[in-house]
This record gives structure tokens, C-alpha cells and sequence, in this order.
């Protein structure tokens, strides 16, 4: 377990905090993943739908043109959800593993430390956060400054919560690709109904 950081007591919770912020991150960084292979998998079969809409000239002569369209569309959108789930899942992803590795690399430093001597090894929030911030660009600087207000006040799952939202964020943007799939299956679907070529 870490050690607490300087000015804070047990009694503040932190060890809960910290705990905490190891489960919401390292769930986080799980779910990212699978849901980000699952958007994958998706694309690929969506993609795969498509392509054999635009070349195989029987089906073609079965679905109308504006199917076809519509389908296309579907498509054009479920790729940019895509890339926006992909973006969310690599922000996700890393910041869970190297919240992992931070947690191992602290507990080594402080076994090192308590051996040579050290009772009570602590920690400095402030370094900590004005290294991350020292690698943000603008725009993720200015969106998570208030997340960092909170970690410096002690509330270290703050960024593990942001993590998790982003998560959510990232589901429901699969959540609306499948949506895009369905719809262009039942588009599908409907005319091939229409032409008889469907029970």
C-alpha cells in the first residue's frame, strides 16, 4: 500500500481514497479495452455488409438505390463514432496502465525506503500533478484542471471517476454504432422483403 500523502491523516481516508482510485482506474482501463475490441469487431462486419452492397450486382438489383445510401451513410458515421471511441479507449487505456505502474514503482520506492530507515515515507501531490500537467497539451490541461483542484485537496479518485465517465462515454458510443447497424440491417432487410428475396 502506498504511503500517505504530506498534510493528510488516516482518519482523511486516504488509504479508502487510494483504494478506491487503483479499482475505478484498473476497471476503467478493462472495460476500455473490451468495449474497444468489441466497436472493432463491429466496423469490421458493418464494413464488410457494405462492401458487398456496393459489389454484388444481384443484391443490387434488389435493393434500392436510396437502401444503398442510407447504408453508406450508416456507415460514414459508425467510422467517425469509431474513431471517437478509439481516441476516448487510447486515453482511457493509458492512463489506467500508467496509473498501474505508478502504483508498482511507488510501492518499490517505499519498501527501499522503509528498509534504509524511512518510518513514514510520503508523498508530494504538487510535483505529481505539475508533472502530468507539464505533459498535457492545452485542451486536456484546461478540461482536467478542476479534476487536478481535487486531487491537491486530497479527493485521489477523482481522476479514477473521470476515467470511469469516460468509460461510460466510450459505451455509449458503441451503444449508438450498433444503432447505425440495426438500422441499416432492418433497411436491408425490408427490401429484400419487398423484392421476395426474403422469408
Amino acid at each position: 500500500m502506498t504511503a500517505p500523502l504530506k498534510g493528510t491523516r488516516m482518519s482523511d481516508g486516504i488509504q479508502e481514497k487510494a483504494l478506491a482510485a487503483a479499482a475505478l482506474s484498473d476497471g476503467a482501463g478493462t472495460a476500455s479495452a473490451a468495449i474497444d475490441r468489441f466497436a472493432g469487431w463491429l466496423l469490421t462486419g458493418f464494413g464488410a455488409g457494405v462492401a458487398l452492397l456496393l459489389t454484388n450486382r444481384d443484391v443490387q438489383s434488389w435493393i434500392p438505390t436510396s437502401t444503398v445510401r442510407t447504408c453508406l451513410i450508416a456507415f460514414a458515421w459508425s467510422v467517425v463514432l469509431v474513431v471517437a471511441e478509439k481516441f476516448v479507449s487510447i486515453a482511457i487505456t493509458g492512463s489506467a496502465e500508467s496509473g498501474r505502474v505508478g502504483r508498482e514503482l511507488s510501492d518499490k520506492a517505499f519498501e527501499r525506503l522503509r528498509a534504509a530507515g524511512v518510518d513514514r515515507p510520503q508523498l508530494d501531490p504538487h510535483i505529481i500533478v505539475d508533472e502530468v500537467k507539464r505533459a498535457l497539451l492545452w485542451p486536456g490541461y484546461r478540461l482536467l484542471s478542476g479534476t487536478f483542484s481535487k486531487v491537491l485537496a486530497g479527493d485521489l479518485a477523482a481522476w479514477a471517476r473521470v476515467l470511469t465517465r469516460m468509460a461510460q462515454v466510450q459505451g455509449m458510443l458503441v451503444l449508438l454504432q450498433w444503432v447505425l447497424f440495426l438500422v441499416s440491417r432492418w433497411r436491408i432487410a425490408s427490401a429484400l422483403s419487398v423484392a421476395g428475396k426474403c422469408p
